[in-house]
């Protein structure tokens, strides 16, 4: 493997890993609102669902990334379904901490 893939495949790892991260916080400040949000609770709910599914697939492809690294072998397939779940997550999230 060139150093470019190893260098890609490290940049994936840790993007992979900032978006289990941030959804992870996303839970969190989910959970943190519920009590006080007095809009659709079902928004709250939502976000820390999708939230859930973020953090799971990301968390999946950092493993993944991250046992193919440190066994030198060649890279696998991007995972796109993290990226899918969190502009999803995101978009909740917005509708959610937007203050309307």
């Amino acid at each position: 493997m060139h150093k470019i893939d190893r260098f890609r495949g490290w940049a994936l790892t840790a993007l992979y890993a900032s978006i289990t991260l941030l959804s992870a916080m996303l839970i969190l400040a989910a959970y943190m609102i519920w009590p006080a949000f007095e809009g659709d609770s079902v928004l709250v709910l939502g976000t820390g669902m999708m939230g859930l599914a973020t953090a799971l697939f990301s968390s999946r492809a950092t493993l993944v990334y991250l046992r193919a690294m440190r066994g030198h072998s060649g890279l696998p397939k991007l995972a796109y379904m993290p990226f899918i779940f969190m502009v999803m997550t995101m978009i909740a999230a917005s509708q959610l901490f937007s203050g309307h």
